[in-house]
């Protein structure tokens, strides 16, 4: 992190620029809601509800746990950078799944639940399936 303070051989005066800088960032609030268009009117999805992104064509789906499909015309890279890449990672070109949902990855397939019978089947990308199985592995050894 590069920090754009004044030079000055004054340490009271440096302790007072970081001070600032420190204050200054700690007040970015962090939002727990993720806000879309769905059917003309604006919602606000709770990202611990949301399950799993799917790319249809030209639309994104958000599934989420009580079971409602949101659709939208925001590309799936725009939801990349909004959710937290500590909730959610892009598991191909068309999935991004919330880890907490993410029971087990099989042969390039990753089986995502939610609920007490819910369940689905995606593609996971050759390119990340070793990363995904491997953090997966971590993620249940730390549940346990």
């Amino acid at each position: 992190m590069l920090l754009n303070l004044p030079f000055t051989r004054d340490l009271q005066e440096i302790q007072r620029n970081l001070e600032k800088l420190i204050m200054s960032y700690l007040k970015i609030s962090f939002n727990p809601y993720l806000d879309i268009i769905h059917d003309y009117e604006h919602y606000h999805i709770h990202m611990d509800k949301i399950v799993y992104l799917e790319k249809c064509q030209r639309v994104t789906e958000i599934h989420t746990t009580d079971g409602k499909i949101f659709r939208t015309y925001q590309p799936m890279y725009k939801y990349e950078e909004l959710l937290p890449e500590s909730m959610f990672f892009r598991i191909s070109q068309g999935a991004i799944v919330n880890w907490r949902f993410m029971h087990h990855v099989k042969g390039y397939r990753a089986i995502v639940r939610w609920g007490k019978d819910k369940s689905v089947d995606l593609p996971v990308s050759p390119k990340v399936y070793k990363f995904v199985k491997n953090e997966l592995s971590f993620k249940t050894s730390d549940r346990a």
